[in-house]
């Protein structure tokens, strides 16, 4: 697919400058920022919004006054009046500042973190950002942490002194201090106004969350979200489970509530994530509201704003788990980020310019973006500090075209894996000299760096063609097999006249050392009994520079 400027900007920025700089320093080019694409400041029209501040029954301050009145009541033994209760946990929120900070928070897999304070009301369903925080800058993560835990060097502030009584965890790990502290929970509920008298939580184990999640492929109707992160929470309680090829979660610790708040999160066990917009400065999170303790199932629609983002994981997850094994390519490093800019008003489908492998420096990002006219700060912070690999522009409505874009730059991502960061420093070096001179991206196959580009995007027009046509749809997507000088079709032709190829030992003749025309042409012979048809293959485009 081919690439729009506004990407390569980030690309000359990164490869002609190298001074080190924090993308919150205030510069000349904030200054200078005229205004910010509608289309994407309007993209997402299911967000969360904040109601009211909830009074904390977790609290250290209303978990010793429920204490006290179970003592007075008779509800504990008396001998226990005057126990001072001690913090089990902090409730905090922590606010990343660079690209550093976000790497720590994000690389701590124990840490739960929100992007919404958990002792407020929330109303809608979707994703919430904070508005005091200005677009493109991370905000305030909220987290609940033992009192003992090793934070990451990043701000942070602490919000409530809390206890958290152990729920559905291994009984021979509980203590008489757990059991009492069930008892404490429930009075604190009690005298906060979320419990009446005649109400109380089921004893602990009685809701296990369950369920399923599906999205709606509109090529071949529902099915199973896969891999994905679904999160179930009442107040600072927090259970995780991934669904699993059919969208089936279940989660081994219960709650006592009856109903609690889920999350949907787009950071898949086979090790990639799902980011949206720049909304969260963490993989996209989609709380799906208040809803049962069990037996919950939620279904993303192609009309809810979640839909682009299911759609995108199971692409990739297919492509991982199914696509690559079965052609004998490698799959993507872990680790990937693949972001939906949900932008219509760009002329491109999606790049892949694996910023983070690349291990980039975010020196001039901002000022060289703005200053071409083509890009809000907000993105311009966003990608600097996120470095997703894998941009998917507009707001696809289809599976069809998502996958069409999709599997494109998912089999650049395989490529890459192949032939690594040197490689892939010519290839969009060679793109970025191409645009600076005023060429077309891709050059004319002349230029120095024109032959990494030639081989590149015809093994991307080839592979993502041939996997949508034989794995998904059963017909091609759009594509030209002689489009530009590079001739993707070439590929095509050279498989269907020798007979004796296949995408594997295509893929094999992808090393480091093949950067042009001539090499790739000369790696197919060594995989097949007709190198005479190879020559022929390539003599059927009469445009090779």
């Amino acid at each position: 697919m081919r690439i729009n400027i506004v990407i390569f900007a980030i690309f000359v920025t990164i490869f002609v400058g190298c001074d080190k700089e924090e993308v919150f320093e205030t510069t000349k080019a904030t200054e200078q920022l005229s205004g910010s694409n509608p289309a994407v400041l309007s993209a997402s029209e299911s967000t969360v919004l904040l109601g009211q501040k909830l009074v904390n029954p977790y609290s250290l301050v209303n978990m010793q006054k429920a204490y006290d009145s179970l003592v007075e009541n008779g509800g504990l033994k008396s001998s226990d009046a005057g126990k001072k209760l001690k913090p089990t946990h902090w409730y905090l929120r922590f606010l990343p500042k660079s690209r550093e900070d976000l790497e720590l928070l994000w690389g701590d897999k124990k840490l739960e973190l929100f992007d919404y304070p958990l002792d407020y009301e929330l109303i809608g369903e979707g994703k919430y950002r904070d508005p005091s925080i200005p677009e493109g800058q991370p905000g305030w993560m909220y987290a609940a942490v033992p009192v003992d835990y090793k934070l990451p060097p990043v701000e942070y502030e602490i919000l409530e002194e809390i206890i958290i009584p152990k729920h559905g965890e291994d009984k021979l790990k509980s203590t008489a201090e757990d059991d009492y502290l069930l008892q404490v929970e429930q009075e604190s509920l009690k005298l906060n106004g979320y419990l009446d008298d005649s109400e109380g939580l089921k004893s602990t184990g009685s809701y296990n969350p369950w369920g399923f999640v599906k999205v709606q492929n509109t090529s071949a109707g529902w099915e199973g979200l896969r891999g994905i992160k679904v999160r179930a929470r009442y107040w600072f309680h927090v259970e995780t489970d991934y669904t699993d090829i059919n969208g089936f979660y279940y989660i081994g610790n219960s709650f006592s509530a009856s109903e609690i708040d889920y999350d949907i999160i787009f950071e898949n066990y086979k090790g990639f994530t799902v980011w949206e917009g720049y909304i969260s400065f963490a993989p996209s999170c989609y709380y799906v509201g208040l809803n049962p303790s069990s037996n919950f199932d939620y279904y993303c629609n192609d009309y809810k704003d979640i839909w682009l983002l299911a759609s995108i994981n199971n692409g990739v997850y297919h492509y991982i788990t199914q696509l690559c094994p079965a052609n004998g390519i490698s799959t993507p490093h872990s680790g990937l980020r693949i972001w939906a800019l949900r932008d219509n008003s760009v002329n491109w489908g999606g790049s892949a310019p694996m910023l983070h492998y690349l291990s980039l420096s975010s020196s001039n990002v901002l000022e060289f973006l703005l200053s071409l006219t083509l890009q809000g700060a907000a993105y311009t912070a966003f990608a600097t500090l996120v470095l997703p690999d894998i941009f998917i522009a507009p707001e696809f409505t289809t599976t069809y075209s998502t996958y069409s874009t999709l599997f494109h730059e998912l089999s650049h991502a395989s490529h890459y894996s192949k032939v690594g960061k040197p490689y892939w420093t010519c290839y969009i070096n060679g793109m970025v000299e191409n645009w600076l001179a005023g060429n077309d991206m891709y050059g004319d196959g002349t230029g120095t760096w024109d032959g990494y580009i030639g081989v590149g995007e015809m093994w991307g027009n080839y592979f993502g063609n041939y996997v949508c046509c034989k794995h998904y749809f059963g017909y091609p997507i759009y594509w030209e097999s002689g489009e530009d000088w590079y001739n993707p079709g070439f590929l095509m032709y050279s498989v269907s006249l020798t007979g004796d190829l296949t995408i594997s030992e295509i893929y094999s003749c992808l090393n480091g050392s093949v950067n042009d025309i001539n090499k790739i042409k000369s790696e197919l012979k060594t995989k097949t009994y007709y190198d005479s048809k190879i020559d022929e293959a390539y003599s059927y485009f009469p445009d090779w520079p």
